[in-house]
This record gives structure tokens, C-alpha cells and sequence, in this order.
């Protein structure tokens, strides 16, 4: 269909159903993702958390002298100074503002103490910054998904190994910038494909494009990737020559993002990291070097960093991916070749990084914002795969669930005391014991320990249920060529 891909795939006997389930797969990953209560953590998240706090109390953006004392995350103007800033870009802190003035203001109206106020701060500044954000990616994938199939399992089951399967989880219950640059990115391709389909809008969705884009580079520095990789597509699908609306739509985040380093440094162009507080990060230069196969290994297949060990399944989602690039569908092709593109281009980012293991972490987060874009290959896999084939995507996809939960649930940020053993190792054994590192939602019901967690398993398994029930019905009367049943 080249260029003239129809914008409306999915045929209307299907609409309805897939409208029920957007609700209904909103209500699951806001279960999933708004139940555990993250209050503070390591030093990424401290210094983003200290920056939140000194805008809302002090109307300032230099941190609090305590706040910066607990974390090595920080940026010291003038040197030597003794004034600290948070050194990481501020997307993600601009999208955790809201829900900390929310949070905090509706606490200490309820009477709470402050430090209790303060607490209820971060957790809502954390939904804000990333479960949310991801909440929204995983609406917009699922959307994406429907371009390429009418099969409403088949999209559903796709978009959950994404949500579900992935370190999306666990990244979406913290505070780094890892899930909102995720969101931002693929969402701006997204954006990006429907302007190259929907003929009565495309400067609309152009502008989106480069507006989302935007805000993920000032997420998360290298989402330069998922910057230029969407600018490619959108130039070569649509003429480089339209580009200049995208890149117009990108200035005003980007525009946030050189004032906050005017007022903190001096001037549009010192960024925090050239100014970095700890002697061993004071080298942003020499941070990323050619990528080293022993560590592209690593990343791929060691124990507590391999994204395969994590997330087998997404071997399927890349393999989909590649046989994309064989489809007749010219803009299909090239939608395929931009995910590919921006994974491989995260991949060897962090093969050549020089802290490439991300420090105290969930597996290797530094390629957490690339997932979506892999994990999107897998809607063009061939349906009628063997037996065989079933079996094993069966297999990998529940042992990736059952990794994402444990670490969602257990050791989203593991803490040095565990940062030498085997990471996994250490969420099953708080399983088992009923010592979990985070608080959660069950805890508000009376219960302990691990017990806590049966609530949300129960809840999202029923709502899952309730998503497949949808989804075969809606396939089963679309294979009869009737009507979907109300």
C-alpha cells in the first residue's frame, strides 16, 4: 500500500470492542503500575526528587543543603561553591511537579504531618513522572498495534508483553527518567506515522511528533536517538523539506531546558553533568567510548544486566521486526527500520558506556527508553506460527512476566546491599520471607509481608481475563462475519 496505508485498518465490526478495551487495559496497567509506593530511592532518584522539593518549598532551584548531602547525584556552581543543583535533565522532574504539588498540598490539607505530606508527595510525583506516562505509552501502542492487524488478541497480547513483560514495569514505579523518555519517544513515532497517513492533518501530527520528541530529549539525553530516528522517518516519508515544523515544535521543551541551565549555570549551553559534585562522574566526555563486544555480550545474556534474561521474549518481537522489512507495505517497512534502528542505536550507546551496568539497578536501564520499539515487533510475527514456535513464546512470555512482577514488586531499585548478588535472587528471597524493600497499596488493607501483593495479582489477573473475553469475542464474530456481540 506504500504511502497510502488506509489510516482506518481496523474494520468498524471491531471498534467497539477495542474502544471497551482501552478502558479496560487502562484500569489493568493503572493497577499494575500505581500499586506499589515509591517515596523516595537511590541517588538518580534523590536529586530529582531534591529539585522537586526546592521548587514547590523554597520557590528555588538550588537543592536544600540535606537534600543534596543525600545524593552523589549533583551538580556544584560555581565550583566549589558548596551550591549543588540536580544535574540530570528536568522532563522528567516537570512531569512529576504536578503530582507533587497534589500529592503534598491534599495530605496537608487532610491534617497529615509534613513529613507523612512529604512522603505522599514523592509517591504521587512518581505516578505523575513515570507510571502515567507509561499508562499513556501503553494506550498509544496498543493503538499503533491496530494499523497492522485486525486480530484484537493478537494486539492486546502484544501490547501486555510490552507493559507487562518488560523493565517498563519496574522502571514505571520509579523515578527516573528512563519510562517518560520511553513514552515520549515512541509516541512521537507514532504520531510521526499518522502524519505520513492521515492527509486532512499531518501538520497536527507532525507538530506532536516534534513537541514529544522534544520532551524526551530533555528526559533523558540520549533520546537524541529517538529525536533523529523519528526526523528520518518523517523526512523520508513525508519530504525533509516539512521538517521544519517538527523541529519548530521541539523548541519550546528544549527551550525549558537551556533557561534551567542559564539559571543554574550560567549560561544556555553548561549542562549539569560538566559541573558533576562526585570525582567519579566529573568526566561526562570520556562517559561513552566505542561499544566493547564483552559488554554487548553482557548486556544481552549476564545474569542480573541481560535483557534476554529479563525479557526472552523479545527475541520474537526483534525477529518480527526483521520480517517486517520484507512486507510489500513500503511505509511499514520504513516504520520497521526506524524501531530497529533506535534499539540498535541504545544498544551499542550503552555497550560503550563506561558505567554501561547503570550502577544499582534493575538490569540494564540505560536501554529501558529502546524497549517499546523492539517490543513493538512483535505484531508482525505470522500468525499461524507452529506448535513449536507457540510453545516457546508461551514459555519466554510468562517466565518475562513472572521477572517483571518479581522486580516491580521486590527490587525495582535494588539497594547496595544486594547491588553483588544475583538481583532476581534477592526479589524471590524477599518473596519467600515477606521482607519486601517497597511499600504498597495492600499494606492500606491490613495486610503483611508478601500477603500484600495478592490483591493486585488477583485484581490484574481478572482484569486480563476480562481483556481476552473482549478480544475473543470481538475476533470470533469478526471470523463469522457477523456483527460483535454488545
Amino acid at each position: 500500500m506504500s504511502n497510502h496505508e488506509t489510516s482506518s485498518h481496523v474494520r468498524p465490526l471491531t471498534t467497539r470492542a477495542a474502544q471497551r478495551s482501552y478502558w479496560v487495559l487502562a484500569a489493568l496497567l493503572a493497577v499494575c503500575y500505581l500499586y506499589f509506593l515509591h517515596a523516595g530511592g537511590g541517588w538518580n532518584v534523590m536529586t530529582r526528587l531534591a529539585m522537586v522539593r526546592a521548587i514547590v518549598h523554597d520557590h528555588s532551584l538550588r537543592l536544600r543543603p540535606g537534600a543534596a548531602a543525600g545524593t552523589g547525584d549533583k551538580a556544584e556552581y560555581p565550583p566549589g561553591s558548596g551550591n549543588y543543583y540536580c544535574d540530570k535533565p528536568i522532563g522528567a522532574q516537570l512531569l512529576a511537579l504536578p503530582g507533587y504539588i497534589l500529592g503534598y498540598g491534599l495530605s496537608k490539607a487532610a491534617g497529615a504531618a509534613h513529613v507523612v505530606a512529604l512522603s505522599i508527595g514523592a509517591i504521587v510525583a512518581t505516578w505523575t513522572a513515570s507510571a502515567l506516562p507509561t499508562l499513556v505509552l501503553g494506550l498509544v501502542f496498543f493503538a499503533l498495534t491496530g494499523y497492522f492487524t485486525e486480530c484484537l488478541t493478537a494486539r492486546l497480547l502484544c501490547t501486555l508483553l510490552y507493559c507487562l513483560g518488560t523493565l517498563a514495569w519496574p522502571y514505571a514505579t520509579l523515578f527516573f527518567g528512563h519510562q517518560a523518555a520511553a513514552a515520549a519517544g515512541f509516541c512521537a513515532l507514532a504520531a510521526a506515522y499518522v502524519a505520513c497517513l492521515d492527509t486532512r492533518k499531518p501538520g497536527l501530527w507532525t507538530a506532536l511528533a516534534g513537541a514529544l520528541a522534544g520532551l524526551a530529549v530533555i528526559t533523558e539525553v540520549p533520546a537524541l536517538i529517538s529525536y533523529v530516528a523519528v526526523a528520518a522517518f518523517l523526512g523520508v516519508c513525508r519530504g525533509y523539506r516539512r521538517l521544519g515544523l517538527y523541529i519548530a515544535a521541539s523548541l519550546p521543551p528544549v527551550a525549558l531546558q537551556l533557561a534551567y541551565n542559564w539559571a543554574c549555570f550560567g549560561s544556555p549551553l553548561r549542562f549539569g553533568y560538566e559541573f558533576e559534585a562526585s570525582p567519579e562522574f566529573a568526566r561526562p566526555a570520556g562517559w561513552v567510548s566505542l561499544p566493547r563486544p564483552a559488554v554487548a555480550v553482557a548486556l544481552l545474556l549476564s545474569r542480573d544486566k541481560g535483557l534476554l534474561v529479563f525479557s526472552p521474549y523479545l527475541v520474537f518481537a526483534a525477529a518480527g521486526l526483521i520480517l517486517a522489512l520484507r512486507r510489500p507495505e513500503l511505509l511499514t517497512r520504513r516504520l520497521a527500520l526506524t524501531c530497529l534502528g533506535v534499539f540498535l542505536a541504545y544498544f551499542l550507546y550503552n555497550a560503550g558506556h563506561y558505567m554501561w551496568w547503570g550502577g544499582s539497578c534493575l538490569g540494564p536501564r540505560h536501554i529501558v527508553p529502546a524497549l517499546p520499539f523492539l517490543a513493538f515487533g512483535l505484531i508482525f510475527l505470522p500468525q499461524g506460527l507452529s506448535l513449536v514456535w507457540r510453545l516457546l513464546l508461551t514459555v519466554t512470555a510468562t517466565w518475562s512476566v513472572a521477572v517483571a512482577w518479581l522486580g516491580a514488586a521486590t527490587v525495582s531499585e535494588p539497594g547496595p546491599a544486594i547491588a553483588n548478588s544475583h538481583v532476581l535472587e534477592a526479589g524471590l528471597s524477599q518473596l519467600l520471607s515477606g521482607t519486601l524493600d517497597w511499600p504498597n497499596l495492600g499494606l492500606w488493607l491490613g495486610l503483611q509481608g508478601s500477603a500484600t501483593l495478592v490483591p493486585q495479582v488477583v485484581l490484574a489477573a481478572a482484569l486480563t481475563l476480562v481483556l481476552m473475553h473482549i478480544a475473543h469475542r470481538a475476533d470470533t464474530a469478526q471470523d463469522a462475519g457477523k456483527p460483535t456481540p454488545a
